[in-house]
């Protein structure tokens, strides 16, 4: 058992790894196979649980619902249960769990929770999204409760992108709180939505319009490949068009201590530069994407490059926070950046002449960069969350992203921070709203 942390330190959050190691998850996933499997909500999850090392994890479902699951199974004790749907006649003969999972995205009259529930003492997570949201809660999610969003839902336009991979996250991150033991963090009392198009993120109504198809005619810099950028790149590939580019800058390499945490990552990667490394990976998301790794910092990444639509800042320190918040104020380029605590993750955009740069949103940023003696990294923390904070502070980073290049489409970024709290029922929020600072935009 870990020991208590205090409370109001998010980064000290714990999670009991031996009964990590003893827990087994049942996850419930859908009736229909996913054209591209690589872009769905299950496999991100069943990647990261695999990862962790779950005893078991049992998938019951569709029949033989990934080919590919042995690229990540990586001889865990992973067994799919294909046709078994956990109806009220077979749901005492269901996989023994610690924990369950459903994430097959149908509303039902009748939930996989409600049945279990009165066979089982074991907690059952619902799980679902749509075109700009998604929902978690330890009931029954019915078409009522999420009103028009469930329209998205009834009507199969589902993304698999950054929206799914919040969903993903938020299904891990609740696996991992319940199986892992951690203390301090809030029970899932009620239905948490996260709603991207909607100005408070948390609403059931959507302030803006968002789109399903992929932007076109765009160059995204995607500065940092680890803990936040290997979800945010993944999240955002399948919605980048077969015109668009993706640069990746990151000057590290993978070590071990990356596998457990930066899921993607696999133990035939290590010493291989993790720019080059998610770049392949992205090509088994989006075939067709242009996507450019650059073993360098962001700093002393090559000359004469066209200036991007967007930059996505996934670093771990102030120093690049900083050196793209300048670069953004001066060229005009808008600015989306996260950073990401066991439990807890900010978001914060600059859009030039609509929001407030980031030395206007991060308290003492200079004097930040000028005492940072080394770069953090979240490879240093031993909190087993992470995974899941990241997959959701990276999906959330995606969607903003998407906002800040094609605002027409998706409606505008947030002028506040976006926030991910699981010490708090709610888990989102947007904070610290701010008017434009006077840096003006150059757009």
């Amino acid at each position: 058992m870990t020991s208590n942390p205090q409370p109001d330190r998010i980064s000290d959050a714990g999670v009991d790894v031996w009964q990590i190691s003893q827990a087994s998850v049942l996850v419930k996933v859908g009736d229909v196979l996913p054209q591209l499997v690589r872009q769905h909500p299950v496999f991100a999850l069943v990647r990261a649980l695999v990862s962790l090392g779950f005893r078991s994890i049992c998938l019951c479902g569709a029949a033989d619902y990934f080919d590919d699951l042995d690229d990540v199974s990586m001889g865990a004790n992973l067994v799919q249960h294909p046709g078994m749907w956990l109806n009220d006649s077979i749901a005492r003969s269901a996989p023994d769990a610690d924990v369950i999972v459903n994430i097959a995205n149908d509303v039902d009259s009748v939930s996989l929770c409600a049945r279990l529930g009165n066979v089982r003492s074991c907690p059952c997570f619902q799980v679902m999204w749509g075109d700009s949201w998604v929902a978690i809660s330890r009931k029954m999610v019915s078409a009522a409760e999420l009103g028009v969003l469930s329209v998205s839902v009834m009507s199969g336009r589902t993304p698999l992108g950054p929206i799914g991979r919040i969903a993903s996250g938020l299904a891990l991150q609740e696996v991992l709180m319940f199986a892992g033991n951690v203390d301090f963090a809030a029970p899932l009392e009620t239905t948490v939505i996260y709603n991207a198009a909607a100005e408070d993120r948390t609403s059931t109504l959507s302030d803006c319009p968002w789109k399903t198809k992929p932007v076109q005619n765009s160059i995204v810099d995607l500065i940092g490949a680890g803990g936040i950028g290997i979800h945010a790149a993944e999240a955002l590939a399948p919605m980048l068009g077969d015109d668009c580019l993706l640069r990746i800058y990151d000057n590290d390499v993978v070590g071990m201590e990356n596998i457990p945490l930066q899921v993607p990552y696999r133990i035939s990667d290590i010493g291989r530069p993790k720019a080059i490394v998610i770049a392949e990976r992205l090509s088994l998301i989006n075939p067709n994407l242009k996507i450019q790794p650059l073993v360098v910092t962001y700093q002393d990444r090559p000359d004469g490059l066209s200036k991007p639509s967007v930059r996505l800042v996934c670093g771990d320190n102030f120093a690049i926070r900083k050196f793209a918040n300048d670069l953004s104020i001066a060229d005009g380029v808008p600015l989306v950046e996260a950073g990401s605590s066991p439990l807890g993750s900010q978001q914060r955009t600059y859009f030039p002449g609509l929001t407030a740069c980031l030395e206007h949103r991060i308290r003492n940023l200079a004097k930040k960069v000028a005492v940072e003696n080394e770069p953090a990294s979240c490879s240093a923390s031993r909190a087993l969350t992470l995974p899941g904070t990241n997959a959701i502070v990276g999906g959330i980073l995606a969607t903003e992203a998407l906002k800040a290049i094609e605002p027409e489409g998706f409606g505008l970024p947030a002028s506040g921070t976006i926030t991910y709290d699981a010490r708090v029922p709610q888990r989102f929020g947007v904070l610290d709203v701010l008017a434009a600072c006077e840096h003006k935009g150059h757009l």
